[in-house]
């Protein structure tokens, strides 16, 4: 092979200098990059009365870097409206999307949040389950004041591809 000599690790050379001048002119690190605050969600059941259920995400907030201040906290809960009697979609997958405003993240701090309460009504005579039927998903992400991202979640992972935020 003319041209494409073998490191020790068998990797090609031009392929090596070609990952590192673009990784220098992006500014990506060749290393995964991780933002500094790490966000997990989980659903939870906040009450159930007879056929009412109120389901809501507890959010849960950890700052690894320095203190953050003036935060905004934006959250898409993905769900179907409409599903039939033995839980299948009949309406299409859409989201509620809010905002939380987060004044003070201090260093090391770990916060948790808990999203507005959605209530449905389910027959209990039917197979419908809110949390595996109608609620699809979380997508939180959390930005400073001018718009730098410093964590995200999303719960599923395919939602990021199948729904992009824009």
């Amino acid at each position: 092979m003319a041209g494409n000599t073998k490191t020790e690790n068998n990797e090609p050379t031009n392929m090596k200098t070609l990952l590192f001048l673009f990784c220098m002119l992006t500014g990506i690190s060749a290393t995964a990059q991780s933002l500094p605050v790490k966000i997990s969600a989980d659903s939870v059941m906040l009450k159930k009365s007879g056929e009412l259920q109120v389901w809501a995400y507890k959010l849960k907030i950890q700052n690894t870097g320095k203190e953050l201040t003036s935060l905004v906290l934006k959250h898409r809960i993905f769900l179907h409206h409409e599903t039939g009697p033995q839980g299948e979609a009949r309406s299409p997958l859409t989201f509620i999307e809010k905002k939380i405003d987060v004044p003070l993240l201090k260093a090391g701090a770990t916060e948790t949040n808990t999203t507005d309460g959605m209530e449905f009504v389910l027959d209990p005579a039917l197979k419908v389950s809110a949390e595996r039927d109608i609620l699809k998903g979380i997508w939180v992400r959390l930005f400073t004041a001018d718009g730098k991202e410093v964590g995200s979640f999303v719960k599923p992972a395919s939602l990021a591809k199948k729904q992009p935020w824009q």
